[in-house]
């Protein structure tokens, strides 16, 4: 399972706010690593880790499968 997740700090409290990536994006994700943008320009981007765009590459499959299954793009949890 794929979690991916955007960590910040809210104003108000210590406690870290988790975010988590859409199969949307990660699809999106895909589709422009395939057109040349690089995993740190995503990492920027979506505020994450490299390593999360690369386990995003690693399930590259079932994201894409997911996607041309017609289930929700906005499901976060799942792959």
């Amino acid at each position: 399972m794929n979690h991916c997740r955007l960590v910040t700090k809210s104003a108000n409290s210590n406690r870290k706010r988790k975010t988590e990536l859409t199969r949307g994006q990660k699809f999106i994700i895909l589709t422009e690593l395939e057109n040349g943008k690089t995993q740190l320009d995503f990492a920027k981007q979506y505020e994450i880790d490299r390593s999360c765009i690369s386990r995003i590459e690693k399930d590259e499959a079932k994201i894409i499968a997911a996607m041309e299954n017609n289930e929700n793009p906005d499901r976060k949890r799942s792959c």
